[in-house]
């Protein structure tokens, strides 16, 4: 997964969770700038802050660099060959 997939897929789950950049910045204690750089994919986040991320949002890292498409693209393939 790519870095503006990544972060793409960090904003769908906290938006889905109904949380603001400001919340998840405060519940992993980075700041709400380096959070929107991580969303709009412009960096990769060190190992620890992907972690606290995951953490945050309730969500596993497999999770995290796997869209729910991708799962079924992959299913379909395997069902329907």
């Amino acid at each position: 997964m790519d870095t503006v997939s990544l972060g793409s897929r960090i904003r769908e789950i906290r938006e889905s969770h109904g949380l603001t950049q400001e919340e998840l910045a405060s519940k992993t204690g980075i700041s709400i700038k380096h959070l929107s750089v991580l969303e709009r994919g412009l960096k990769e986040p060190r190992l620890s802050t992907f972690l606290s991320i995951a953490e945050a949002l309730g969500t596993t890292p497999d999770e995290l660099l796997t869209s729910p498409n991708q799962d079924n693209e992959f299913i379909s393939a395997i069902l329907y060959k």
